[in-house]
């Protein structure tokens, strides 16, 4: 009879019971964060991101984690091109972010069939079957925006303005869901929805678009989605005119008015925040469990959990008073009913418009291309104008040139 020594059978109680993990395979995850002149400033995304890859890259029942992180020299395409490849050919699991990074990684992922792809905030259409797009729920930012605004102008003049980004899908995501979330809470209110020309305040856009908010006579809160045209509108808006503004993306009373040290910044209300560490921990955990899917569209929104929800408020710092208890809580539930999907932003995902249908925005400036319709068809109708006159006079001209030979032909004949 064999005898087994006793720590043998320690361990093989621990394991008969399930009390003892068996480590799996190592998983070797590299994590790409936006670089920049922002590269790890406290609360950017950069920052965020790295945070969310250390606190999800620690072992599992099935897995252990080794974790690499890396940023570009700068925020462009070419420095993605040369980066990915390298970070795809050292490491098992590649997350990175956002859309200078997507040609890279389309390249890296047929060049490593066998390894799995994460990016954040791109979509690929049609998926690529290694990669995993990571999206924000767009709708909800925007929607949950606009119940806030919607509950701070109820008492006062009722009108709200967005400033989206360049008019496509995830921005109008985010306006529509905007418009949506003030009417559930302010029926009455108005709303005013721009789409910018360009993120980057092309032709100095803003300036127009403080003029336009101004000209409105007043309004309640401005909610802004456009990159650097927006922030720049609402940093007038603040410092020049005292209008109170909600950001968005990161917490911009840290990121965009220097942590309050910039003029405005105690009529920053707040931001809604995308929380790139409690997503990149969830992604990265899940594939640490061998629970994560790709060659799909993966979407994170608002839970009932704040340590697990994607979209949420940032702190609301100078503007703490506008926020009572009452208020605190209205906003809880809404979340809490966004969470259960009792309250639904009525937004179609892959256009961004309205399910219904209808507009809910009435346009804070007129368009260009509105104009242009608009020139286009008076010169159409003048043009149209002209062809009627000119065909007129020629029926006209005929008519007589017939008359006048009948006549000169009766004449004949009767003289004849």
């Amino acid at each position: 009879m064999v005898r087994l020594p006793p720590r043998f059978l320690c361990v093989l109680i621990l394991l008969l019971t399930g009390r003892l993990a068996v480590t799996g395979s190592q998983i070797s995850v590299g994590v790409i964060v936006p670089g920049g002149e922002d590269f790890g400033k406290e609360g950017t995304t950069s920052d965020q991101a790295s945070r969310g890859a250390r606190e999800g890259c620690i072992p599992t029942q099935s897995s252990s984690c080794v974790l690499n992180l890396a940023h570009p020299s700068s925020e462009d395409e070419s420095a993605y091109a040369d980066l990915v490849p390298q970070v795809a050919s050292q490491n098992d699991f590649i997350i990175d972010i956002g859309y200078n990074a997507q040609k890279a990684t389309h390249k890296a992922a047929d060049d490593h069939p066998d390894k799995n792809f994460a990016i954040i905030d791109f979509e690929f259409l049609p998926p690529v079957s290694n990669i995993a797009s990571v999206m924000f729920r767009d709708d909800q930012e925007g929607y949950l925006a606009g119940l806030l605004a919607g509950e701070l102008a109820k008492d006062g003049m009722r009108k709200v303005v967005v400033i989206a980004g360049v008019e496509q899908p995830d921005q109008k995501r985010k306006a529509n869901g905007f418009a949506n979330g003030v009417k559930v809470s302010c029926s009455d209110c108005t709303v005013y929805c721009h789409y910018a020309k360009s993120f980057t305040d092309d032709q100095t856009e803003s300036s127009e678009l403080v003029k336009s908010v101004i000209s409105l006579g007043g309004v309640d809160v401005v909610y802004s989605t456009a990159s650097t045209t927006g922030t720049k509108t609402l940093k007038r808006l603040t410092a020049e005119n005292g209008i109170n503004v909600i950001g968005s993306g990161t917490d911009e009373w840290m990121t965009n008015w220097g942590i309050g040290s910039v003029p405005g910044s105690e009529h920053v209300l707040t931001s809604t925040l995308r929380d790139y560490k409690a997503v990149i921990r969830q992604v990265t955990q899940s594939m640490l469990n061998g629970t994560f899917t790709v060659g799909n569209t993966v979407k994170y929104g608002v839970t009932g959990d704040p340590a697990t929800s994607a979209i949420k408020f940032a702190n609301y710092h100078e503007a703490g008073e506008r926020f009572t208890p009452e208020l605190n809580q209205k906003m809880q539930d809404y979340m809490a009913r966004m969470a259960s999907e009792e309250l639904d932003t009525g937004i179609d995902w892959k256009k961004g418009d309205n399910k219904s249908g209808e507009g809910k925005c009435k346009p804070l400036m007129k368009d260009s291309t509105e104009n242009d319709n608009r020139n286009n068809k008076s010169q159409r109708n003048a043009a149209a104008t002209l062809r009627s006159e000119y065909s007129h006079g020629i029926v006209t001209y005929v008519g007589l040139a017939i008359a006048y030979t009948a006549g000169q032909w009766v004449g004949w004949n009767a003289w004849w």
